[in-house]
């Protein structure tokens, strides 16, 4: 089984010999930044930035207990070697030891001078090993509390440990990039693994103790040989693409890593614009590569940019509060539309209407503005009873509003003064809303990892209902983009790093139409999706691979083996 932390406290459990999802659990209100599974498997802990620590039922996801106490962000949580007794550390400089089975705290465990990173049991369940920002490691009795032996690696910031299976050696990683062996008999320091650039992220012990993986935001991943100190292999990760556009015909598909928040293509397909940081936005013509403007005017990160449909403008939205409109027939002249609450990570919204003559803006307040774009005033506001907007969505006609926030799709017909209609989605929340050109269709991405299709209302005001949900996604669907030139066919990006393109279908049932989504192809998911392929002409298969792609009637069957080439 294998347990994903999502966007905005979710976590799902996957059965890796399918790979079908489990279950969903909800419940933590921020951040993941913790799971660790129970010695039989029955059971997920997790710590969060809620300040919450939360045990689960694997088989059907209910939540078996939860222990509060720290006051601050919890880093990390493990189930002891017998199952009875979770650890956990927090931000707020404390270790904690808690009963398992009851949530019951057992033993606050003070000592550290400041956060505290990770925790470990050792392999007899004894003692626990914890690391933190103060450059210590330290030793705790399990049964008493009791502090224990103090280590100063003297590297920095002491970042992630584990014990080896044996119990005899731990390794920690440091601030600096630096690995660190020690004896936990003695104490005494042995050899260091250098290699990485940059903090190390996690390490581990292999399961026979011969070798220690390292996780650094250097973005390698590295395998170092325990007995000899030499590393074994590397693996560069690539950054996660969190943004994608079309081009106007459809033949183009641009994608950007999370250095960068987002990216848009001009209409007329000369222009593209990113967000490159410290609050600039910069401009490349497309006919030639070169680098256009810089808008400057921002002051922290770019969150969301979009062109107008018409070229004329670009809308942005920032962590400083501010929505801005820039004039690319001015050189790029910016005007503040409206300070804005964005909150923390600069979550508003922002949507230009078909003609470009409109731009909606939400809030992290529940507000919903509408502004004229030629004259940058204010033309109608709403504001609605949630936490906060999460995505907007003009339809074709520009004559409705969709509006995600918390659980719901909201529709506005803006001849109305408020949202009449709404349609609950996936618990998670919303990410982002796309009508399709056509109108009749709205995919919704959420917070919860899937695609939801909504089919509109034949009134054409609304969505009728969900017809069909994508899943299969490791990470928040973050955008969506319907081709504009093939009828029915969408692409997805995700914090999984993968970009997907999908072929809504529809058939007549006895039950009326059905609706399916068929993925077309996908990258870095691990491997090429297709759907519908003809391979022809294919020479040098082995045996398997033959047999493979005959059994998905992938091939016309015109195939040459090796054995085939070498007669």
């Amino acid at each position: 089984m294998l347990a994903v932390g999502l966007l905005p406290g979710g976590i799902s459990l996957y059965d890796t010999s399918t790979w079908k999802k489990v279950c969903s659990l909800l419940g933590h209100d921020d951040y993941i930044n913790s799971l660790a599974f129970s010695p039989d498997s029955r059971r997920l802990v997790s710590g969060s930035d809620d300040k919450a620590i939360r045990v689960w039922d694997c088989s059907n996801g209910e939540l078996l207990a939860t222990m509060d106490g720290h006051t601050l962000t919890v880093y990390s949580v493990v189930f002891s070697p017998c199952g009875k007794k979770v650890a956990s550390t927090s931000e707020d400089k404390t270790v904690r030891l808690w009963d398992s089975v009851t949530g019951e705290p057992l033993f606050v465990l003070e000592g550290h001078k400041s956060s505290v990173n990770s925790v470990k049991f050792t392999p007899d369940g004894s003692r626990l090993v914890s690391c933190a920002d103060d450059k210590t490691i330290r030793f705790w009795d399990v049964e008493t509390g009791a502090p224990g032996d103090v280590w100063e690696p003297g590297h920095g910031p002491v970042m992630c440990l584990d014990i080896s299976p044996d119990g005899h050696q731990l390794v920690s990683g440091h601030h600096d990039g630096t690995l660190k062996l020690w004896s936990t008999a003695s104490g005494s320091p042995g050899p260091d693994l250098d290699g990485h650039s940059n903090s190390i992220l996690r390490v581990l012990f292999s399961a026979d103790g011969q070798r220690i993986a390292s996780a650094s935001f250097d973005i390698t991943v590295r395998l170092w040989d325990l007995s000899s100190g030499v590393l074994v292999s590397e693996f560069i990760s690539t950054i996660s693409p969190v943004d994608i556009s079309f081009s106007p015909n459809g033949q183009h598909l641009a994608s950007i890593d999370t250095s960068i928040f987002s990216i848009a293509f001009s209409p007329d397909m000369n222009l593209t614009a990113a967000e490159s940081g410290d609050g600039d936005i910069q401009l490349w013509d497309l006919r030639n590569g070169e680098l256009g403007p810089t808008l400057e005017g921002h002051t922290d990160d770019v969150v969301r940019l979009t062109f107008s449909p018409c070229g004329r403008w670009i809308a942005s939205t920032s962590k400083d509060e501010t929505v801005r409109l820039w004039e690319l027939e001015n050189n790029g002249q910016g005007h503040v539309l409206a300070n804005m609450n964005c909150g923390t990570y600069g979550a508003s919204t922002i949507n230009f209407s078909p003609t470009g003559l409109e731009l909606a803006a939400g809030d992290v307040d529940g507000a919903v503005n509408i502004f004229d774009t030629q004259s940058r005033t204010l033309l109608r506001t709403t504001t609605l009873e949630v936490e906060a907007i999460d995505a907007l969505a003009y339809s074709p006609s520009g004559q409705e509003l969709a509006i995600g926030a918390n659980n719901h799709l909201f529709f506005w017909d803006l001849q109305s003064e408020e949202p009449e209609l709404k349609l609950e989605v996936d618990p998670s929340g919303t990410g982002c809303i796309v009508y399709s050109p056509c109108g009749r269709w709205i995919a919704c991405g959420s917070y919860g990892n899937t695609v939801q299709i909504c089919r509109r209302h034949s009134s054409g005001m609304g969505a009728e209902c969900i017809v069909a949900v994508v899943d299969g996604f490791l990470g928040r669907v973050t955008d969506i983009a319907w081709n504009p030139v093939e009828p029915l066919e969408f692409v997805t990006g995700s914090n999984d790093r993968s970009v997907r393109a999908w072929r809504i279908s529809e058939s007549n049932d006895s039950d009326g139409t059905a609706v399916s989504v068929d993925l077309i192809w996908g990258s870095d998911i691990g491997m090429l999706g297709t759907f519908g392929m003809i391979i022809e002409g294919v020479t040098g298969l082995g045996a398997v691979d033959q047999k493979l792609l005959l059994q998905r009637d992938a091939v016309d069957g015109t195939l040459t083996s090796e054995e085939d080439k070498s007669e």
